[in-house]
Order: structure tokens, then C-alpha cells, then sequence
């Protein structure tokens, strides 16, 4: 596993995501995400509740199985790049 393993999956995945959604839901997609930065930058221990909009644009994703694997693949590929060495 690697840094380019990483970004090859992140790579697929938003190719994947941008298939599928509109523009108008990318747009969600990606305000929600910008969204999670933000409240990670700031070490922020509430969870960042979708909007309804979000939370449809994020069941689109989930219900698309090629899109829902690549960011299961991503998820587990970014939790064991953090695990203490």
C-alpha cells in the first residue's frame, strides 16, 4: 500500500462520482465535503449533519455499487496509511 495507491483509488472514485451525479449534485457533494475539512481543521468533535439535499446526493453515491466500493476501498486504504508504524 502506498501514497500512490491512495490517490489512484481517490482518483477513480471522484471520476466515478462525477458520472454519475448531476452538476447541480456535485456541487452538493462537494460543499459537504468542503464542509468536513473544515470541521476537521478545526478539531471539531461534532458530526457535520448532511443537509437533505447532501444526504440525497450521498444516497445516490452509496446506491451506485461501483462508486460505493471505491470509497470503501478508500476509506480502508486511508485508516491503515494512519495506523502507527
Amino acid at each position: 500500500m502506498s501514497a500512490n495507491e491512495i490517490a489512484t483509488v481517490s482518483r477513480q472514485f471522484h471520476e466515478r462520482v462525477a458520472a454519475i451525479l448531476s452538476s447541480e449534485e456535485l456541487a452538493r457533494y462537494e460543499a459537504y465535503q468542503q464542509r468536513l475539512r473544515e470541521a476537521n481543521k478545526r478539531h471539531d468533535t461534532e458530526p457535520v449533519l448532511p443537509t437533505p439535499e447532501e444526504q440525497a446526493v450521498l444516497d445516490a453515491i452509496n446506491a451506485d455499487m461501483r462508486a460505493a466500493a471505491l470509497q470503501k476501498e478508500l476509506r480502508v486504504l486511508m485508516r491503515i496509511e494512519t495506523l502507527p508504524q
